[in-house]
């Protein structure tokens, strides 16, 4: 489950990277930053969305099941899995930054994602 979560979060990560560098988006004008994107950047951005709309549909399937299987403890379970998305406070480029410095480490090159999104929440 931490595997499907932090694939999620990498395309959501790399997506808000990709518009970080344009004006901050809104519903408002999105519109503008999406006119000021390369194609290879929009397709990274629906690339990114389609994995992460992909990954959210397969934890609500895990999330549904945990439910069922432990309906006395179905708030706890889903608060407990709220809490794995929790990167409030964190901007995208702090976050590619601290990936960037977990995956120069020497013992860290074969570690997956998941880890390197583990260290990244911790570094807070």
């Amino acid at each position: 489950m931490v595997k499907i979560l932090s694939a999620a979060l990498l395309s959501l990560c790399l997506v808000s990277s990709v518009i970080a560098e344009s004006e901050p988006p809104t519903i408002d004008n999105f519109s503008v930053t999406w006119k000021h994107l390369s194609d290879e950047q929009r397709s990274q951005i629906v690339t990114g969305y389609l994995f992460g709309w992909r990954d959210a549909a397969r934890i609500t399937d895990i999330a549904i099941e945990y439910v069922k299987s432990n309906p006395a403890k179905a708030v706890e379970g889903l608060e407990k899995l709220k809490s794995l998305y929790d990167f409030s406070g964190l901007q995208p480029d702090v976050v590619v930054s601290r990936l960037n410095r977990f995956y120069e480490q020497p013992d860290n090159r074969g570690k997956p994602l998941s880890a390197a999104l583990s260290s990244v929440k911790s570094e807070r």
